[in-house]
């Protein structure tokens, strides 16, 4: 009851997780 007084539409809490950026590999033709 007490979460349905909530409104839905608001976004959770956005948590910043470090993204590892891995290198493509070389493309070869």
């Amino acid at each position: 009851a007490a979460a349905a007084a909530k409104p839905a539409a608001a976004p959770p809490p956005a948590q910043p997780q470090p993204i590892p950026i891995q290198p493509a590999p070389p493309k070869r033709p």
